[in-house]
């Protein structure tokens, strides 16, 4: 079966595989390199389970290295559309990560917000008219049990939870929030600019047939772009990380300098076409 009567399941996604594994080797090759580091440092990190920063400064590193992990094998397969909307997970994650690292009190903000959370999700159950939720689920949340959370985020003056743009602002990364963020936002929401791209016109502009986004056109610009961003989202994981547990060494400098190399090659193509 072709790819065109399967896809991106079709056995012919194998050899696309290689040829795009071939054609970007350089950016794959220090994505792995990345990996095997940040596999190898959670062996050296010793956190304390009652340090919150700690806590939350190594699972988010962790979540981070799986969403380059999963970037990694979605672009390897020219899944492009996937790969920005995971992207633009990490740029979140990343920015929380660094927000957490500034000070104590932050990490037990981030904590204490999923109280709001939770509150939230306690209203939508009990205000439900449409029984969308089934009868274990409402069952197990009690307008007392609400009434409960509230007084206590009252009482503990838990503040609402800040904007995502308010944490680049404070984490130096606003650039990121104001242009990469943004963008990829239009994959994550599906903007109709965005699902355009499924579409194949003639000269006049007219509807000729859906198409693959990614299968028929070159894509390369594309995949170092989005592996470049992975790959910096992540070394700035590690940077958080190094802050806390002081564990930066010569290996991950090495893999500053690499990425470091790939700068210019990134800088003659404009940075996530929608």
């Amino acid at each position: 079966m072709t790819i065109n009567e399967k896809g991106y399941l079709s056995k012919d996604i194998y050899k696309i595989k290689r040829e795009i594994l071939k054609e970007n080797s350089e950016y794959f090759k220090l994505a792995r390199q990345t990996n095997k580091y940040v596999h190898n440092l959670k062996f050296k990190i010793k956190v304390n389970n009652q340090n919150a920063q700690e806590i939350l400064t190594s699972t988010l590193c962790i979540s981070l290295l799986e969403s380059l992990s999963s970037i990694y094998i979605l672009l390897s397969s020219r899944l492009i559309t996937d790969s920005k909307v995971i992207l633009r997970s990490m740029l979140e994650k990343t920015i929380k990560l660094k927000y957490i690292v500034l000070s104590y009190e932050n990490a037990i903000e981030y904590i204490q917000q999923d109280e709001i959370n939770r509150l939230k999700f306690m209203n939508v159950i009990l205000n439900d008219k449409s029984n969308s939720f089934n009868k274990a689920i409402k069952e197990n949340v009690s307008q007392q049990e609400r009434d409960l959370l509230r007084k206590k985020i009252e009482e503990q003056d838990i503040p609402k939870p800040k904007s995502l743009e308010f944490l680049a602002e404070k984490t130096g990364m606003i650039s990121y929030y104001n242009y990469v963020y943004r963008i990829l936002s239009s994959n994550v929401h599906s903007d109709s600019r965005s699902i355009e791209n499924y579409l194949k016109f003639d000269e006049k502009y007219k509807i000729t047939q859906l198409k693959w986004l990614s299968v028929f056109r070159d894509i390369n610009e594309d995949i170092k772009t989005i592996m470049y961003t992975a790959i910096t989202l992540m070394l700035l994981g590690i940077e958080s990380l190094n802050n806390i547990f002081s564990i930066e060494d010569s290996k991950f400098n090495n893999l500053v300098e690499k990425l470091k190399e790939l700068e210019g090659d990134i800088k003659k193509h404009e940075k996530f076409h929608s």
